[in-house]
């Protein structure tokens, strides 16, 4: 056989210092290697093999496009939501990750400034106040987490977090904290107006939806749902499936349906869970304090009131069902806020609250990195102890108190990645991949299974009270 002169012999095997190598597998002169300049390396040529292999064709592999925002020097200050990471985050709050393509590339700014003390004139400066004490117990607190920073929603400055010395109470507040007047920054690139609806009655024909319909019928007396032999059924297997459950129990608020009354969701954002609630027989209302959300809400036929419980004053006593789900934690003054949930409760109405949870696991696991801290939205993040401390102290009496841990797959995808983030230098969208999401799937059912046995460390606290008195 003789060769050509790249050592290619006749009958189309590649010989290289006396390899046979397969025909596809051809040899290529080599060639400089470019840097992120687009210049050649120091070497010059690939520092390996004198020969490049290419395709089944003989094309040579192109170098890989530079990332448009690993390289430009900004690091984890520019960042910019790609459509994966904004889908996880409307994931995150119930929505349908689908609806975020309307929001995908938002371009998220420098960190302006650090921190200011006090008020500033400044639009891209959160002034703070001093909150030296446990929002709960009022002990003085120990800093845990330093130069906190918001990694998702680009908001400015760096945060301090607290926690309360006392073993029995044990809540992580920032201090110091944002100054009401400025929290609009804050919330300047926070969404909260998505809507895409998927209520239990969606897709009507699905398998899925008629065991929802059957589990709500058997477990939370939904007459008017899962009528026949076959949601029964499915209701009674889907009440085997402790995921799917707990977020259905949620999508609800664990609420009874023998005798749905007048509902208020507090931050309803554009209104699907008072859609929901509506369909299943509940004279549901909502408040929300973004706008834009309420416009949404409101453009869908559903009655929402703009701004915040304490300046709207509605009526006192005339609600059976008041809904706090993922709000506690961004007020910042939670034991007024539930005084005027108990104010609105008529004797016998029921109380919802769910809330990052600051004893859960994942906490445990990635400290400063947890996707519950977000500072400087939360304003403080409860453990299940000293939130049932803070419910009785407004004479609710806590009915059920327990952890779940249905948001564990995203929390751990979403803390990973912003570890990942950290340590690399890049926005944590760019270190938020499928690989994660499977991570994150196994770490949920690991603390399913770890909640069996110390069921105060799931992600999520739920507490469901009661006013005193009985309902007329």
């Amino acid at each position: 056989m003789v060769g050509d002169p790249r050592g290619r012999s006749r009958r189309g095997c590649d010989r290289v210092d006396g390899a046979h190598r397969p025909r596809h597998r051809r040899a290529v002169p080599a060639r400089p290697a470019p840097c992120r300049d687009g210049r050649p390396d120091g070497q010059g040529l690939v520092a390996r093999a004198g020969f490049r292999a290419a395709g089944r064709r003989g094309r040579r592999r192109r170098p890989r496009a530079r990332h448009p925002h690993r390289d430009d020097g900004r690091g984890i200050d520019g960042l910019r939501l790609d459509r994966l990471a904004l889908a996880a985050g409307t994931r995150r709050a119930g929505l349908d990750p689908r609806a975020a393509g309307r929001h995908a590339r938002i371009v998220m700014g420098r960190n302006p400034s650090p921190l200011a003390p006090g008020s500033s004139d400044r639009p891209d400066v959160i002034g703070t106040r001093a909150r030296p004490r446990c929002p709960v117990c009022e002990e003085p607190g120990t800093p845990l987490h330093h130069d906190l920073r918001d990694a998702v929603w680009g908001a400015p400055g760096r945060w301090t977090l607290d926690r309360c010395p006392d073993p029995a109470c044990g809540t992580l507040w920032l201090d110091p904290a944002p100054r009401e007047e400025d929290m609009a920054i804050a919330y300047a690139r926070y969404q909260t107006h998505a809507s895409a609806q998927r209520g239990v009655n969606a897709p009507v024909g699905s398998l899925m939806a008629m065991a929802k319909r059957g589990y709500l019928r058997r477990r939370w007396h939904y007459a008017g749902l899962g009528n026949g032999v076959g949601p029964r059924l499915l209701g009674w297997i889907f009440g085997g499936l402790p995921q799917q459950r707990a977020r259905l129990d949620a999508a609800i608020f664990h609420l009874d349906g023998r005798r749905p009354g007048r509902l208020l969701d507090v931050g309803c954002g554009a209104g699907d869970a008072i859609e929901r609630m509506a369909a299943l027989g509940w004279r549901a209302e909502g408040v929300d304090t973004d706008p834009a959300a309420v416009a949404v809400a409101r453009n869908r036929g559903l009655t929402v009131h703009e701004g915040t419980l304490d300046r709207l004053r509605l009526e006192p006593e005339s609600f059976d069902a008041v809904t706090l789900s993922h709000v506690i934690e961004h007020v910042p003054d939670p034991r007024a806020l539930l005084g005027e949930c108990r104010r609105l409760l008529t004797p016998g109405g029921a109380l919802f609250i769910e809330t990052p949870n600051a004893r859960s696991w994942l906490h445990a696991r990635f400290g400063r990195h947890w996707r519950g801290l977000e500072p400087p939205r939360h304003f403080q993040v409860f453990t299940p102890a000293s939130l049932a401390r803070l419910v009785a102290g407004q004479d609710l009496q806590v009915s059920h108190l327990a952890t779940s841990a249905k948001a564990a797959s995203f929390t751990f995808a979403a803390s990973r990645a912003a570890a990942h983030a950290e340590r690399r230098g890049v926005p944590s969208c760019d270190a938020f991949g499928a690989g994660l999401r499977r991570a994150g799937a196994i770490a949920a059912a690991a603390e399913w299974t770890l909640g069996r046995v110390a069921k105060d460390r799931g992600e999520e606290i739920v507490v469901f009270a009661t006013r005193a008195g009985r309902s007329g």
